[in-house]
């Protein structure tokens, strides 16, 4: 999927849920929990934001890497149809080193809607002089 593409996508609200490497639940630091809002970006190559916007978390699973299936990509759109060598490929890239097929990944999921920013969005608004 081209960045445009991606854009559209999100823009079009068709995507509704992201892959994450590691257990991403709350008590990671950056972690999500289900009626948590958050922002999410996508940038360009230059970390220019294309794209952003709040969406409320409704799920978060979790799998080995290896044994993602179409159906949890499915909500991704992006790897719905490539599975989870895809997904891989993509990780090890953010990651800087390949990602095992063992390794543990959380599937966040979320719904689109009209939400109030984040709180540290809405400090960060209030704060700015």
């Amino acid at each position: 999927l081209s960045l445009p593409m991606l854009v559209t996508a999100f823009r079009s609200e068709l995507i509704t849920a992201t892959v994450r490497l590691g257990v991403r639940d709350k008590i990671h630091e950056k972690g999500y929990f289900p009626g948590q809002v958050v922002t999410l970006r996508i940038l360009d190559g230059d970390d220019n934001e294309l794209w952003s916007g709040c969406v409320r978390v409704t799920a978060i699973r979790v799998r080995r890497l290896e044994h993602l299936t179409r159906e949890d990509l499915r909500p991704t759109i992006i790897y719905a149809e490539e599975g989870w060598l895809a997904v891989q490929r993509d990780l090890s890239l953010f990651a800087g080193e390949t990602i095992d097929p063992i390794e543990l990944v959380s599937i966040v999921e979320f719904e689109y809607g009209v939400f109030d920013k984040p709180i540290w969005a809405r400090w960060i608004t209030a704060n700015d002089g």
